[in-house]
């Protein structure tokens, strides 16, 4: 065992509350632990772990690795010991965490430490994810007892186990097969206990293999693999299986098991298979008949002619199929048969091949095949190399009708801005989602037209824009849209070099338009003058709840200062990604925590909670499509439902009790009644 580090309640008097019991045993009843998280994640952020109020009323404790710099020079075996001690107290004392990460050695070995996972009596943990563990320093070991115990486990991930660690991931598996609904399974070694289990699976909807091994003693072939999960695990809704071994699968086999699995909707396969034998023609021409599988994504080495010919051959009489996503390489011939059969088919709705290999020849003939096509809905098409005559060949066969509403190209040329601004106000012609767009090899004639017409679009959604070189004429445009459009919700901008000159006047607009939710900024090469005019929006922002960074050549420790500054005051971020993230301070994680817990609040007063707190937060929210999607998700309403439940509480807010304008003074005076 490791070096013992004597751990009590005690060595946090003072700083944590080990007296409060759990009180979350109603719908609307909310523990006390919540309100108490700035103090215990104060403790946790230090040994890598974090609490947070994943939804309404419920907490996860989920395993966060933080800067190793942070901990340079701690007592690497007294951190270990005090987290094994506080994430087993809190899972024992507190059912409201019904999510839990976890790390795990191979072992008990002289290094590692005991996790309890002991829970309250009809306590069950909704969601636990197991990750191996295999770094020298002192880690945990799950107590096999405490495993042997965990029954009503909803969803299980368990990544990068090996044969140590097997016989709790087969006990975790049986033990909740009558209750598993989500399984994943990631880099692990796929034995034959491992497959019994699934097999068992009762209720199991979804079902993720990513990237497996197989074992040396009774190894299974990939294929083998798909066919008896699709052939045993009968509930099965959801099937993802990515591949990791360049063997060749056989389709034939897997075809057949796809015809017992009644109710799979969404299957999504990705080969590391070459060679003629791995072709998937009968995979193809088994689902013709097929009417469960609703969406479909495969990604192969090589789609062949035959291939092709068998999959326009079922898109011309499936009559289920309604989402298609093709990736690896596409044989040239095969795109012909895929526009005939698009211009019959009477069903599909979204066709993906963003990810394919595509001559300008195969996008002009898709795009001549859904001229006739009435349902489907989008197009996407990858990158490819064209002359402008091509170019302007393709502008024109997507000018007729609403091909631009429907057709999602990698990138806007000259000739498409110009065609899309006569449709940009229509709504049956108008797309709501508009692809990059470089500004530096357009014309400023085309860009104001095109610009003028997005100020008065109500109907575009997303809009992606790249800039290379600091035209102020047309950065000036694109400001003067940004503060006039008030659709677009999703905005995307990639900037090559900046010390702020653009970055401001573009966040200041961003700002003013007020509308903006999600917004992801990448500057290749930024200055310090760039990172101050993001961390000044972030701190004024009160819109965007999504905030996606990259930020090349400064300093991490001072990036992450300047991000601090504006984020201790934003109060609206919730959710961050891209690396310039990466090492927050703890200001930072800190700033996120809070505004989360505020964002279940909000929902909490839609819910029916109507206290001072929940009500501030809901002035926060709720004009946010972020608010819409948290109430949906945790009340099990439709979106039309949700969005009443909010306009009702605005109405409580607005006349029922005061106007909003005088909410400070109310949350000043007391609770409201």
């Amino acid at each position: 065992m490791a070096d013992t580090v004597s751990v009590t309640t005690e060595n946090w008097k003072g700083q944590l509350n080990f007296e409060s019991t759990c009180k979350s045993s109603g719908p609307l009843d909310r523990c006390g632990l919540i309100s108490e998280l700035h103090s215990w994640n104060r403790v946790l952020y230090g040994l890598d772990h974090e609490l947070a109020e994943t939804r309404p009323g419920k907490l996860s404790l989920r395993y966060v690795p933080h800067d190793p710099v942070v901990k340079c020079g701690t007592n690497v075996t007294s951190m270990h010991s005090e987290a094994a001690f506080l994430i087993s107290w809190l899972v024992e004392h507190h059912s409201c965490i019904d999510e839990l990460g976890i790390t795990s050695t191979v072992t008990t070995a002289a290094n590692s430490l005991p996790l309890r996972l002991r829970r309250p009596p009809g306590k069950d943990i909704r969601f636990l994810e197991i990750t191996l563990c295999t770094s020298d320093d002192p880690g945990f070991y799950l107590v096999k007892e405490d495993v042997d115990a965990l029954r009503g486990i909803e969803r299980i991930h368990i990544n990068d186990y090996d044969s140590a660690l097997e016989s709790s991931a087969v006990t975790l598996l049986r033990n909740n097969s009558s209750s598993l609904r989500s399984v994943q399974l990631s880099y692990t070694n796929l034995t034959g206990d491992i497959m019994g289990a699934l097999k068992r699976l009762e209720k199991c909807e979804s079902l993720t293999v990513l990237y497996c091994t197989r074992d040396a003693e009774d190894p299974f072939s990939e294929s083998e693999t798909i066919t008896s999960i699709l052939r045993n695990v009968a509930a099965l809704k959801t099937f993802t299986f990515a591949g990791d071994h360049d063997e060749e699968w056989n389709f034939s086999a897997i075809s057949e098991a796809l015809k017992t699995s009644a109710a799979l909707t969404a299957l999504d396969l990705t080969a590391d298979a070459v060679g003629e034998s791995s072709s998937p023609r009968e995979f193809f021409a088994a689902l013709e008949n097929n009417t469960s599988v609703r969406k479909l994504r495969l990604e192969v080495d090589t789609i062949d002619v035959s291939s092709g010919k068998a999959l326009a051959s079922t898109l011309c009489r499936n009559t289920c199929l309604v989402d298609l996503n093709l990736a690896g390489y596409v044989e040239e011939d095969c795109w012909s048969y895929l526009a005939e059969a698009l211009s019959q088919n009477t069903t599909l709705e979204i066709l993906d091949v963003s990810k394919a290999e595509l001559e300008v020849c195969g996008a002009l003939s898709l795009c001549e095949g859904i001229r006739t096509n009435k349902t489907l809905k989008k197009l996407a098409l990858p990158g490819f190399p064209a002359s402008d005559a091509e170019r302007r060949a393709l502008a024109e066969k997507l000018e007729h009708g609403d091909g631009y509403r429907r057709v999602l190209l990698s990138f806007l040329d000259e000739c498409d801005l110009l065609a899309l601004s006569t449709r940009l106000t229509c709504l049956t012609t108008c797309p709501e989602e508009l692809p990059d767009t470089d500004f530096c090899s357009l014309s400023e004639t085309t860009l104001k037209i095109f610009l003028n017409a997005l100020n008065s679009s109500n109907h575009v959604k997303a809009f992606t824009v790249s800039i290379e070189e600091n035209p102020q004429s047309k950065i000036k445009l694109l400001c003067d849209m940004l503060v006039a459009n008030k659709s677009i919700d999703n905005l995307k901008i990639a900037i090559m070099k900046d010390n702020g000159q653009i970055t401001r006047p573009l966040l200041k607009a961003i700002e003013t338009n007020g509308r903006i939710s999600q917004l992801r900024l990448s500057i290749c090469a930024a200055e310090m003058g760039a990172a101050s005019a993001v961390s000044d929006f972030i701190a004024c922002n009160r819109t965007v709840t999504t905030l996606t960074l990259w930020m090349g050549g400064l300093n991490r420790d001072d990036l992450v200062e300047e991000l601090s500054r504006g984020m201790v005051i934003n109060r609206t971020i919730v959710q961050h990604g891209g690396a310039a993230w990466d090492g927050m301070s703890y200001p930072i994680f800190e700033a996120l925590q809070r505004n989360r817990v505020a964002l279940n609040r909000a929902a909490d007063f839609v819910l029916g909670i109507r206290d001072c707190r929940c009500a501030e937060a809901f002035q926060l929210f709720s004009k946010t499509a972020r608010l819409v999607e948290l109430v949906t998700k945790t009340s099990g309403q439709n979106e039309r439902e949700v969005k009443q439940a909010i306009a009702s509480a605005e109405k409580f807010l607005r006349e029922d009790i005061f106007d909003m304008k005088d909410l400070s003074t109310v949350l000043r005076c007391g609770a409201l009644s």
